[in-house]
């Protein structure tokens, strides 16, 4: 067995071992071997499992569990998963942490996580996240972080009461454990129910100062977790009391990608509420905000309009978008850009074009003819931010002439004749 170990954590030779059909004794030494047999067992099945998605389907339901062939693939399914779960909840303290990560391995593939919920798994991985030694702490926060990308798993994670445990992970834990818990509160903020829990235990502090001083892991996961958590109006509030504007700026400006990116997307959610807006210009975020506009990739672009967009609706903030830059790249996103850049671009437009001087620098930037394209071509939603913006311009009279000499006026009457039926 210790040999098997040794080569199954060899990518190399663990295609052999399952040639010679080394999963179902495995099994069988899983349900019914010594203490010791157990361990080995679910270490081998483990780094079997991590090899492929093919590999992991082997360990659930290969044909090579020749004894079990009148099985039906559910019962497969339980006869692998449930003496992990055993294992979890009673087996010694090697077994628990092997087990909660052949789990999670298990769980990589996405029809498995419902397999491994339905075998009561949830409950006991949450008793190790409060219970067990640093090893099985972080074992089963890994295992709650992969299932948790399931939305039902989301919900039954949070109604066995992981989030407490996984914000003290967050407060008094290592390195590791501090980025996993991180992840883990990520994928459940996604779920709505579970944002208020958040705020009664406290997430949002250990959040902020993970986005502050953690390491970059663990600055991207906590940022990730506040963007979520801002979706909803009374916890942006509450966020933005706690000082998370400024942390999220400093990220915006100072972070890699990943992190520039989950910091846009943050401050667009921030940005949605009146009572922020002002403060997030005043932090510094308009100018990072642009350049990633005018050089980030296409989740850098996307994120960076919408939040333009939101903040061009605060009066002084128009002047500052402007002044920074913001119309060229924005017009370059109307005319080129991927459709939900678009909707974003042509929005910012729009509410930037509500302002005197804007209506010229907009015009003189080239403006009037991928709007009006974008009118003719775009979706709904693009025509209604085209028509919107149009509507904007006309307010000067200079742009109502150019305008009318290419053709702006069907159109719009198309599109408010459409909008009456």
């Amino acid at each position: 067995m210790i040999r098997c170990g040794c080569i199954a954590a060899t990518s190399k030779y663990d295609e052999q071992l399952q040639e010679q059909g080394v999963v179902p004794p495995l099994v069988a030494f899983l349900r019914n071997g010594s203490d010791t047999l157990k361990l080995w067992a679910t270490k081998v099945l483990a780094d079997v499992a991590s090899r492929s998605e093919a590999k992991r389907s082997e360990v659930i339901r290969s044909k090579q569990l020749v004894h079990l062939w009148h099985f039906s693939e559910l019962e497969r399914t339980v006869i692998t998963i449930a003496p992990l779960v055993k294992l979890v909840k009673s087996g010694n303290d090697g077994q628990k942490y092997a087990a909660a990560g052949a789990l999670t391995k298990l769980a990589v593939n996405g029809a498995n996580k419902v397999k491994v919920a339905r075998q009561e798994a949830i409950a006991p991985l949450v008793h190790l996240l409060e219970a067990g030694n640093d090893g099985q702490k972080l074992a089963a926060a890994r295992a709650l972080d992969c299932l948790a990308v399931n939305d039902d798993n989301k919900v039954g994670i949070a109604h066995q009461d992981a989030i407490a445990p996984l914000v003290r992970l967050l407060e008094m834990g290592n390195n590791d454990q501090k980025y996993v818990a991180a992840d883990a509160l990520r994928s459940l903020a996604i779920n709505d129910s579970n944002k208020v829990e958040f705020t009664r235990q406290g997430a949002i502090t250990s959040l902020l100062k993970l986005l502050e001083s953690g390491k970059d892991d663990q600055k991207h996961a906590a940022g990730n977790a506040l963007r979520y958590l801002g979706v909803k109006d009374y916890n942006r509030v509450g966020i933005a009391r706690h000082g998370v504007i400024t942390p999220i700026v400093m990220l915006l400006k100072d972070g890699n990608g990943g992190q520039k990116e989950s910091a846009a997307c943050a401050l667009r959610n921030h940005a949605i509420n009146g009572a922020t807006q002002l403060e997030i210009a005043r932090q510094g975020a308009i100018a990072p905000l642009v350049k990633l506009l005018e050089a980030g990739n296409d989740g850098h672009k996307f994120a960076a309009a919408e939040a333009l967009r939101d903040l061009a609706v605060n009066h002084f903030n128009k002047d500052e978008i402007a002044w920074q830059g913001a119309i060229l790249p924005l017009i370059r996103l109307v005319e080129a850009g991927k459709d939900d850049q678009k909707n974003a671009a042509a929005g910012a437009l729009l509410n930037l074009a509500f302002n005197d001087a804007n209506q010229v620098e907009i015009a003189g930037q080239g403006t009037i003819a991928p709007v009006m394209q974008l009118l003719h071509t775009g979706n709904d939603g693009q025509k209604g931010a085209a028509a919107g913006a149009l509507y904007n311009l006309a307010a000067n009279y200079a742009n109502q002439v150019e305008m009318t000499r290419r053709g702006a006026i069907a159109p719009l009457m198309n599109l408010f004749e459409i909008g009456k039926g």
